[in-house]
């Protein structure tokens, strides 16, 4: 736990949930742990009963660890806000690396500026150049007017939000397996200011898009997306890759 101003508590808490993440959790804890900020936070590792090593790795790492039997990231979310400190709580993925300042520039908006959520864009951690150029010049200046439409393109791996914002919505909708980040934030903005903070950048594995293939992958999520935002529904299977 990071304590830069002697606080009793707090003030933010980082939640992850894990599944089998062995091969990736490392590196991403080792990112979270080197954040540059003035504020106080917190490490929540929240597993889905691992039959891997993962437990152990982060153990090195996070302030505390839950379990959660039911498996979907949804659940494993609410699970490590339950126990969580923070009066921002930030939710990440096992399988993203976090820049130094990603932490500052996520929770500024909320500190500073008054607002409830703050998403940032997801860019690709081992990606190739095309995959790269697609997700700035297309993913990013999509998800960024989107926004302002509120049909939201939200990555779980990127997300701040007050406690009090959370805790009103009951958090995620633990029935959803997928688009439940996205389901989130819509909700959110119905009761709190949302902001897609351009300058919070994460960089995520594209280990399902290269097992999935570019067609299924860009299928899969575009229908998801349009099924969720109009029609309020949304895939309920969505197989584990590692």
């Amino acid at each position: 736990m990071h304590d830069s101003e002697g606080l009793k508590a707090p003030t933010i808490s980082i939640i992850v949930p894990t599944l089998n993440e062995a091969l990736y959790i490392k590196r991403t804890l080792i990112s979270l742990r080197s954040q540059e900020i003035d504020y106080d936070y917190e490490i929540i590792i929240s597993d889905g009963c691992s039959e891997d090593n993962t437990i152990e790795i982060a153990r090195e790492y996070a302030d505390k660890i839950v379990v959660e039997p039911k498996r979907t990231i949804a659940a494993g979310r609410n699970k490590g806000a339950s126990v969580a400190e923070g009066k921002i709580l930030v939710f990440c993925t096992a399988d993203t690396y976090y820049p130094r300042k990603w932490l500052k520039l996520v929770t500024s908006p909320i500190i500073k500026e008054g607002y409830g959520v703050v998403f940032g864009p997801l860019y690709p951690l081992d990606g190739s150049l095309i995959e790269d150029v697609f997700s700035r010049l297309f993913l990013l200046p999509y998800s960024y007017f989107a926004s302002l439409l509120r049909f939201y393109y939200v990555g779980g791996e990127n997300i701040a939000i007050r406690k009090d914002v959370f805790k009103n919505l009951s958090g995620f909708n633990s029935d959803l397996v997928t688009s439940e980040d996205t389901d989130l934030i819509k909700r959110a903005s119905n009761i709190a200011k949302v902001k897609f903070e351009l300058k919070a950048g994460v960089y995520v594995s594209m280990r399902r898009v290269h097992k999935w293939g570019y067609v299924n992958y860009i299928k899969f999520h575009t229908r998801n997306y349009i099924n969720y935002h109009f029609f309020k529904r949304t895939y309920s299977k969505y197989e584990p890759v590692r």
